[in-house]
């Protein structure tokens, strides 16, 4: 690996950096960092490594990017930061300097180049890569398989199913209460295609007809979390010029880590001043699913979700 010791190009918001004070509150909500024990491998360790590689005191070597690479970009670290650091910007700003500076190697640069990036936000690509691994799946070979291979079957759901989901779903449920987009999302649409379709018929059940257009892509989270922002802002400016035209109260997304790209698409385009605005007014009108379903009232009737009562008793209460 080759490591770049002149003096960086400028990719760190040095101010958002410096509003990390080493508190160390961040530390139990790090997973990397509880499962190695190391200060490197802790958000307030990394954003002290960026830094350090950002005034050229130390090389983007193994050592650093091997750092910055183990974090999950889960954003655990934010809820807990009382000083409100914007870790995913940072993290992501860095990651898309490292993967134009640093040389990987050839296995990583096709799990990023062509794995990440050319088939898991292709919902047809992603389901025709599935079937070797289903097949193997269904006769029982993960034993006899390596065992980096064995974790990675595990993590396909046994019970994956694609559901087509109609463009257009309408309400059920009276008063009818708006008109939301629904992102139906290039993995979540292959692997969870029955949790997107619960999604949409507990949107319908609440009053709310559910358009799900069939141009939207990927929503660019795979991309800028892998240090492709390039990436990330196209598929920005397609899924806004696709969303915009619907007249829509809201946009729904139930996973998670589209919700914190999707929300951000103002911030991603903030230095296009074609795009900036429009970014904005999409991420104002991006919910996640929970945030729709607790301005309805639901209670559990027969094993079904209905509207009526304040609160959703769980078994646990009973």
């Amino acid at each position: 690996m080759n490591q770049t010791t002149a003096q960086p190009e400028r990719f760190l918001d040095y101010d958002k950096s410096l509003a990390c004070v080493h508190c160390g509150l961040c530390l139990a909500s790090c997973p990397t960092y509880l499962e190695t024990g190391n200060e490197n491998d802790s958000p307030r360790g990394r954003i002290y490594l960026m830094r350090a590689v950002q005034d050229g005191r130390l090389p983007l070597g193994d050592t650093a990017v091997r750092h910055i690479d183990l974090c999950l970009g889960c954003r655990a670290c934010e809820a807990v930061c009382p000083s409100g650091v914007q870790y995913g910007e940072l993290l992501e700003h860095t990651r898309d300097y490292i993967e134009k500076r640093y040389r990987r190697s050839v296995f990583q640069n096709f799990l990023r180049r062509i794995a990440i990036e050319k088939i898991f936000p292709f919902p047809p690509r992603l389901k025709l890569a599935l079937l070797p691994a289903n097949l193997a799946k269904r006769l029982g070979l993960e034993n006899i398989l390596p065992k980096f291979a064995r974790e990675a079957l595990s993590l396909i759901p046994d019970d994956a199913r694609s559901v087509e989901l109609p463009e257009i779903s309408p309400a059920q449920a009276e008063p009818k209460r708006g008109r939301v987009g629904f992102i139906n999302g290039c993995v979540m649409s292959v692997l969870f295609g029955e949790t997107n379709q619960a999604s949409v018929a507990l949107l319908n059940q609440l009053g709310y007809e559910v358009v799900t257009p069939r141009e939207q892509i990927c929503c660019g989270a795979l991309y800028a979390h892998s240090g492709n922002l390039a990436g990330a802002r196209e598929c920005a400016r397609h899924n806004i010029a696709v969303f915009e035209k619907l007249s829509l109260d809201a946009i729904v997304i139930n996973a998670a880590g589209c919700g914190s790209t999707l929300k951000e698409y103002g911030q991603l385009l903030q230095d296009d001043p074609a795009w900036s605005a429009r970014g904005e007014k999409f991420s104002a009108k991006v919910k996640d699913l929970t945030e729709v379903l607790v301005t309805g009232q639901w209670s559990v009737v027969s094993g079904q979700l209905s509207p009526s009562g304040p609160r959703i008793p769980h078994p646990a209460s009973r």
